[in-house]
C-alpha cells in the first residue's frame, strides 16, 4: 500500500486558469507550490485560501481538498512564507506543509540585476498519507479483517522530508525564464517501504512573455524521475 502526497500542480485558480504554466510567472500568493523563488519577486503580504468538493452526490465518502499559504517580506533581505494542503476522504488523507525562503538579487535599479532582477528560493516540505481504517470496509470473503491486515503492521501513516529550489529570472521588463525542481529528495511515503512508494521528482522550465497589462503567454516544460 503506497500514496503520493498531494501533487504541486493543484493550487490556485490563476495557475489552473493558464493551464499550469506557472513556473515561469510565479508573482503571487500561490508562488510557493509552484516556484519558492517567485516569494522574492514582489513586495507585499499574501494570504490565500480554497477549497475543493469532489465528486459532488457521490454517496458513502466525502473527498476534497483545502490549501492555504502565507507570504510576506523581509525587508530587501528575503520573502518567506508558509502553505498547508490537503487532500482527504474518510479513508484516506494526503497533507503537506512547506516553508519557503528566497532571495532577489536586483532591488538597486542602477545594478545590472537591478534591470533584471533574479530570484533565487527554497522550501522545505513534510508529506504524509494516512488511512483511516476504523471507515474502512470489510471483504466478507476474506478471513482477515481490515484492522488486522499486515499491510497496516507498522501503522497506518507516513510522513516525509523533502525539498524544492526554484529560480526566477526577468530578463526583460516582459519576458521572464523560470526553473524549479520539486521533492528532490524522493522520500518513500509507502506504508509497507516498497519501491513504489517512493515520490517522483519534478522539474520544470518555463517562460512567460507580458505582452500587455490585460495578455500574459505562458509555457512549461516538465520531467518526472
Amino acid at each position: 500500500v503506497w500514496g503520493v502526497a498531494v501533487a504541486d500542480d493543484f493550487t490556485g485558480a490563476r495557475p489552473l486558469g493558464m493551464g499550469r504554466t506557472f513556473v515561469g510567472v510565479a508573482d503571487d500568493g500561490y508562488s510557493l507550490d509552484w516556484n519558492p523563488a517567485g516569494i522574492a519577486s514582489f513586495q507585499f503580504l499574501t494570504v490565500t485560501g480554497g477549497f475543493n468538493k469532489f465528486f459532488m452526490g457521490l454517496d458513502n465518502d466525502n473527498i476534497g481538498m483545502g490549501s492555504f499559504s502565507f507570504i510576506n517580506q523581509f525587508r530587501d533581505l528575503m520573502g518567506y512564507g508558509i502553505s498547508w494542503r490537503t487532500l482527504f476522504s474518510d479513508v484516506y488523507s494526503e497533507n503537506q506543509i512547506k516553508l519557503g525562503l528566497a532571495h532577489r538579487f536586483g532591488w538597486k535599479p542602477t545594478t545590472f540585476f537591478g534591470s533584471h532582477p533574479l530570484c533565487v528560493g527554497v522550501a522545505f516540505r513534510m508529506n504524509s498519507v494516512g488511512y483511516n481504517t476504523n471507515n474502512f470496509v470489510s471483504n466478507p470473503d476474506e478471513p482477515t479483517s481490515i484492522n488486522d491486515d499486515p499491510v497496516f503492521l507498522d501503522g497506518t501513516s507516513k510522513w516525509g522530508f523533502s525539498m524544492d529550489v526554484g529560480m526566477l529570472w526577468r530578463l526583460s521588463s516582459k519576458f521572464v525564464a523560470g526553473f524549479s525542481a520539486s521533492n528532490i529528495l524522493q522520500p518513500n511515503l509507502s506504508i509497507q517501504n516498497t519501491e513504489e512508494g517512493k515520490e517522483s521528482m519534478q522539474i520544470r522550465f518555463g517562460a512567460s512573455y507580458a505582452y500587455d497589462r490585460n495578455l500574459l503567454i505562458a509555457s512549461d516544460l516538465r520531467y518526472f524521475k
